[in-house]
Protein backbone atom coordinates (compact mmCIF):
# COMPACT_ATOMS: atom_id res chain seq x y z
CA UNK A 1 0.00 0.00 0.00
CA UNK A 2 2.73 2.65 1.11
CA UNK A 3 4.96 2.13 -2.48
CA UNK A 4 1.22 2.33 -4.29
CA UNK A 5 0.65 6.03 -2.84
CA UNK A 6 4.19 6.69 -3.52
CA UNK A 7 4.10 5.50 -6.97
CA UNK A 8 1.11 7.29 -7.89
CA UNK A 9 2.76 10.56 -6.05
CA UNK A 10 5.49 10.54 -7.98
CA UNK A 11 3.37 9.98 -11.17
CA UNK A 12 1.02 12.95 -9.83
CA UNK A 13 3.83 15.42 -9.75
CA UNK A 14 4.50 14.99 -13.63
CA UNK A 15 0.72 16.49 -14.29
CA UNK A 16 1.83 19.87 -12.50
CA UNK A 17 3.88 21.52 -14.73
CA UNK A 18 3.49 25.58 -14.88
CA UNK A 19 3.65 28.45 -12.72
CA UNK A 20 2.89 32.14 -12.66
CA UNK A 21 0.38 34.16 -15.10
CA UNK A 22 0.02 37.60 -16.40
CA UNK A 23 -2.33 38.41 -19.07
CA UNK A 24 -0.47 39.88 -22.48
CA UNK A 25 0.40 43.56 -21.77
CA UNK A 26 1.39 42.93 -17.94
CA UNK A 27 -1.58 43.17 -16.05
CA UNK A 28 -1.19 40.50 -13.10
CA UNK A 29 -3.95 37.44 -13.13
CA UNK A 30 -5.34 36.54 -10.11
CA UNK A 31 -7.72 33.54 -10.70
CA UNK A 32 -8.38 30.02 -11.51
CA UNK A 33 -8.03 27.79 -14.03
CA UNK A 34 -9.49 23.99 -14.13
CA UNK A 35 -7.94 21.21 -16.22
CA UNK A 36 -9.91 18.00 -17.30
CA UNK A 37 -7.55 15.25 -17.08
CA UNK A 38 -8.27 11.67 -19.84
CA UNK A 39 -5.97 8.43 -19.43
CA UNK A 40 -4.61 5.93 -22.38
CA UNK A 41 -2.25 3.35 -22.29
CA UNK A 42 -1.64 1.05 -20.11
CA UNK A 43 -2.75 1.48 -16.64
CA UNK A 44 -4.44 -0.95 -14.39
CA UNK A 45 -7.44 -0.10 -12.89
CA UNK A 46 -6.28 0.54 -9.05
CA UNK A 47 -3.96 2.97 -10.45
CA UNK A 48 -6.41 4.41 -12.53
CA UNK A 49 -8.99 4.86 -9.58
CA UNK A 50 -6.43 6.63 -7.69
CA UNK A 51 -5.03 9.46 -10.15
CA UNK A 52 -6.71 12.51 -10.74
CA UNK A 53 -9.84 13.52 -13.01
CA UNK A 54 -9.07 17.52 -12.63
CA UNK A 55 -6.55 19.84 -11.59
CA UNK A 56 -7.58 23.21 -10.07
CA UNK A 57 -4.60 25.79 -10.53
CA UNK A 58 -4.85 29.27 -8.25
CA UNK A 59 -3.20 31.93 -9.67
CA UNK A 60 -1.90 35.20 -8.11
CA UNK A 61 0.78 37.40 -10.04
CA UNK A 62 3.91 35.20 -9.94
CA UNK A 63 2.74 33.13 -7.88
CA UNK A 64 0.53 30.00 -8.48
CA UNK A 65 -0.78 26.85 -6.40
CA UNK A 66 -1.95 23.70 -8.33
CA UNK A 67 -4.52 20.88 -6.50
CA UNK A 68 -5.07 17.17 -6.99
CA UNK A 69 -7.29 15.36 -5.13
CA UNK A 70 -6.46 11.32 -5.17
CA UNK A 71 -8.43 9.74 -2.60
CA UNK A 72 -5.55 8.33 -0.68
CA UNK A 73 -3.80 11.45 -0.89
CA UNK A 74 -4.00 15.57 -1.54
CA UNK A 75 -1.17 16.83 -2.99
CA UNK A 76 -0.41 20.52 -3.45
CA UNK A 77 2.56 22.03 -5.51
CA UNK A 78 2.91 25.61 -4.43
CA UNK A 79 4.92 28.10 -7.41
CA UNK A 80 7.05 31.50 -6.94
CA UNK A 81 7.92 32.33 -10.33
CA UNK A 82 9.83 35.47 -8.62
CA UNK A 83 12.45 33.20 -6.19
CA UNK A 84 11.82 30.42 -9.19
CA UNK A 85 11.21 28.03 -6.09
CA UNK A 86 8.53 25.04 -5.84
CA UNK A 87 7.08 23.77 -2.62
CA UNK A 88 5.05 20.33 -2.58
CA UNK A 89 2.11 18.93 -0.13
CA UNK A 90 1.71 15.81 0.64
CA UNK A 91 -1.54 14.91 2.89
CA UNK A 92 -2.16 11.25 3.02
CA UNK A 93 -5.64 11.36 4.87
CA UNK A 94 -5.77 7.43 4.89
CA UNK A 95 -2.41 7.34 7.36
CA UNK A 96 -2.97 11.00 8.98
CA UNK A 97 0.74 11.93 7.82
CA UNK A 98 1.27 15.54 6.46
CA UNK A 99 4.69 16.12 4.46
CA UNK A 100 6.17 19.12 2.73
CA UNK A 101 9.08 19.28 -0.07
CA UNK A 102 10.52 22.49 -0.60
CA UNK A 103 13.12 23.00 -3.96
CA UNK A 104 15.37 25.92 -4.23
CA UNK A 105 15.54 27.95 -7.07
CA UNK A 106 19.48 25.77 -7.59
CA UNK A 107 17.76 21.84 -7.26
CA UNK A 108 14.92 23.20 -9.83
CA UNK A 109 17.23 24.43 -11.94
CA UNK A 110 18.95 21.04 -11.93
CA UNK A 111 16.26 18.88 -12.22
CA UNK A 112 15.56 21.33 -15.41
CA UNK A 113 18.79 20.49 -16.82
CA UNK A 114 18.52 16.68 -15.73
CA UNK A 115 15.56 16.88 -18.50
CA UNK A 116 16.09 15.35 -21.64
CA UNK A 117 16.99 17.13 -25.16
CA UNK A 118 13.93 18.80 -26.11
CA UNK A 119 12.87 21.74 -28.53
CA UNK A 120 9.46 23.33 -29.48
CA UNK A 121 8.01 23.63 -33.14
CA UNK A 122 5.03 25.93 -33.94
CA UNK A 123 2.27 25.20 -36.26
CA UNK A 124 -0.18 27.42 -37.72
CA UNK A 125 -3.29 25.98 -36.72
CA UNK A 126 -5.57 27.08 -33.81
CA UNK A 127 -8.11 26.29 -31.40
CA UNK A 128 -10.56 27.89 -29.37
CA UNK A 129 -10.30 26.06 -25.78
CA UNK A 130 -12.11 27.67 -22.23
CA UNK A 131 -13.10 30.76 -24.07
CA UNK A 132 -9.30 31.61 -25.65
CA UNK A 133 -7.71 31.29 -29.21
CA UNK A 134 -5.03 28.78 -28.75
CA UNK A 135 -1.80 28.39 -31.35
CA UNK A 136 -0.66 24.92 -31.98
CA UNK A 137 2.99 23.60 -30.89
CA UNK A 138 4.74 20.43 -30.87
CA UNK A 139 7.28 19.62 -28.26
CA UNK A 140 9.86 17.38 -29.76
CA UNK A 141 11.66 14.99 -27.20
CA UNK A 142 14.84 12.89 -27.67
CA UNK A 143 15.96 9.95 -25.30
CA UNK A 144 18.90 8.67 -24.68
CA UNK A 145 19.20 6.55 -27.70
CA UNK A 146 18.31 9.65 -29.61
CA UNK A 147 14.65 8.51 -30.91
CA UNK A 148 12.52 11.42 -30.80
CA UNK A 149 8.59 11.88 -29.32
CA UNK A 150 6.53 14.67 -30.21
CA UNK A 151 3.77 15.69 -27.80
CA UNK A 152 0.99 18.59 -28.99
CA UNK A 153 -0.11 21.33 -27.34
CA UNK A 154 -1.92 24.86 -27.54
CA UNK A 155 -1.26 27.67 -25.86
CA UNK A 156 -2.95 31.32 -26.08
CA UNK A 157 -1.16 34.81 -26.14
CA UNK A 158 -4.21 36.54 -24.40
CA UNK A 159 -2.92 34.72 -20.82
CA UNK A 160 0.41 34.55 -19.71
CA UNK A 161 3.96 34.74 -20.84
CA UNK A 162 7.38 32.44 -20.57
CA UNK A 163 7.30 33.45 -16.76
CA UNK A 164 4.01 30.55 -16.51
CA UNK A 165 5.98 27.91 -17.97
CA UNK A 166 8.80 28.24 -15.31
CA UNK A 167 10.27 24.84 -14.72
CA UNK A 168 9.22 22.86 -17.70
CA UNK A 169 10.17 21.90 -21.00
CA UNK A 170 7.79 24.36 -22.21
CA UNK A 171 9.40 27.62 -20.64
CA UNK A 172 9.89 29.13 -24.10
CA UNK A 173 6.66 29.10 -24.83
CA UNK A 174 5.45 32.92 -25.03
CA UNK A 175 1.91 31.94 -23.17
CA UNK A 176 0.16 30.38 -21.00
CA UNK A 177 -1.08 26.15 -21.93
CA UNK A 178 -4.23 25.16 -21.90
CA UNK A 179 -3.97 21.53 -23.55
CA UNK A 180 -0.81 19.38 -23.27
CA UNK A 181 -0.24 15.79 -22.98
CA UNK A 182 2.29 13.89 -20.65
CA UNK A 183 3.98 10.75 -20.80
CA UNK A 184 4.22 8.81 -17.36
CA UNK A 185 5.60 5.86 -18.14
CA UNK A 186 3.73 3.03 -20.07
CA UNK A 187 0.57 5.51 -20.13
CA UNK A 188 -0.18 9.20 -21.00
CA UNK A 189 -2.00 12.08 -19.88
CA UNK A 190 -4.23 14.99 -21.76
CA UNK A 191 -5.03 17.57 -20.06
CA UNK A 192 -7.21 20.20 -21.43
CA UNK A 193 -8.38 23.66 -19.53
CA UNK A 194 -12.27 23.78 -19.09
CA UNK A 195 -12.62 26.95 -17.00
CA UNK A 196 -10.73 29.86 -17.15
CA UNK A 197 -12.47 32.58 -13.60
CA UNK A 198 -10.94 35.57 -12.79
CA UNK A 199 -10.64 36.67 -8.97
CA UNK A 200 -11.64 35.03 -5.60
CA UNK A 201 -7.51 34.47 -4.67
CA UNK A 202 -5.82 35.66 -1.76
CA UNK A 203 -2.13 35.74 -1.06
CA UNK A 204 -2.81 34.09 1.84
CA UNK A 205 -3.76 31.30 0.00
CA UNK A 206 -0.16 30.01 -0.79
CA UNK A 207 1.26 30.32 3.11
CA UNK A 208 2.39 26.35 3.75
CA UNK A 209 0.37 25.03 6.93
CA UNK A 210 2.29 24.63 9.59
CA UNK A 211 1.20 20.74 10.53
CA UNK A 212 3.17 19.86 7.61
CA UNK A 213 6.55 17.80 8.23
CA UNK A 214 9.26 19.11 6.19
CA UNK A 215 11.17 16.46 4.17
CA UNK A 216 13.19 15.83 1.16
CA UNK A 217 12.03 13.69 -1.89
CA UNK A 218 14.61 11.49 -0.91
CA UNK A 219 13.31 10.84 2.89
CA UNK A 220 9.77 10.38 1.49
CA UNK A 221 11.16 7.21 -0.57
CA UNK A 222 12.58 5.90 2.30
CA UNK A 223 9.68 6.55 4.19
CA UNK A 224 7.23 4.35 1.91
CA UNK A 225 10.43 1.63 0.92
CA UNK A 226 10.65 3.34 -2.46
Amino acid sequence: MKKSILSVFFVSLLLIAYTTATFAGGKPFKGTIIYDLTYTGDIDPATLSQLPKEITKFIYGNKSKTEMNQGSAYITEIQDGDAKTQTVLLDIEMMGKKFVIRKSAEEVAKEMADLPESTIKYIDETKEIAGYICKKGELITKDDDGEESISVFYYTEQLGNKAWNFGTEYREVDGAILEYEEGAGNFSVKLVARLVKKGKVKLTDFLVPSDFEEVSSEQLREMFGG
